[in-house]
């Protein structure tokens, strides 16, 4: 099942069988068959710094059933189309273009990718510099600073590989993948233990924006952790929909 998360009123598709949403932050869809993220074990109150990973850490948490699991974003969709060579390509946010996207084709698509790749996730995009230097020059670079504190003291087998961010300069963006339940809860496991530690030693700011460390480190930490763990991937180009989106 991929789900689609959304926090506020959006078109999303009319009939897709191989999707579901996800409301964030307590957000309740009233289209596509849905879940919201504040039942159960939750951190749905932290949205405004998590954004799409309040989702990720309710999937986690509450749907043992799933044997797939999948994540998209209202605006962001997967496209599984060969032909298109490109990291990412935009579509009029229309209902045409979300049938198109979302049709009977994807599930096939995905069991198909499954067979022989860990994970299916966003083609990587070239962000100019290395994932370090990106990072300081676009957020706050104490926040990188602690981030990496964070991966010394939470995941001490993953100390060898930190070079690794002044080295890289591309990323799989937008916290979007499809993988079996056991990996996306194995990688759950070490992002929530990196975001926890960096909560208790400091609160994440406020403002607009540069409130969302979570859901930006979270970015690329799951690249670092694909690198890490050796993941057969998958990589299709992102559909967007919002010409305003990055």
């Amino acid at each position: 099942m991929i789900f689609i998360a959304t926090h506020a009123p959006c078109l999303l598709p009319e009939s897709a069988p191989d999707f579901t949403a996800i409301g964030l932050g307590g957000f309740r869809p009233t289209t596509l068959p849905a879940v919201v993220d504040d039942t159960g074990d939750s951190i749905a109150s932290k949205n405004q710094h998590y954004s799409e990973l309040t989702g990720h850490y309710w999937l986690w948490k509450n749907r043992p059933d799933l044997d797939v699991v999948g994540v998209c974003q209202y605006r962001r969709y997967f496209l599984f189309d060969p032909r298109v060579s490109a990291a990412k390509v935009y579509l009029p946010w229309t209902a045409p273009s979300l049938a198109q996207i979302t049709g009977p084709e994807c599930g096939k698509f995905v069991q198909r990718a499954l067979a022989t790749a860990d994970v299916i996730v966003p083609r990587p995009q070239d962000l100019g510099s290395s994932l370090r230097a990106q990072y300081a020059r676009c957020h706050r670079r104490a926040d990188w600073d602690l981030f990496l504190q964070a991966i010394h003291e939470t995941c001490p087998d993953l100390r060898p590989h930190l070079a690794w961010f002044d080295e890289e300069r591309a990323a799989h963006l937008y916290n979007m993948l499809i993988a079996a339940k056991p990996l996306f809860d194995a990688y759950c496991s070490r992002l929530f233990a990196v975001t926890r530690w960096m909560e208790e030693q400091r609160a994440f700011p406020t403002e607009p924006y540069q409130c969302r460390v979570p859901a930006f480190l979270g970015e690329r930490f799951f690249s670092f952790y694909l690198h890490v763990t050796r993941a057969r991937c998958c990589k299709v180009p992102v559909a967007v929909l919002d010409p305003r989106a990055f």
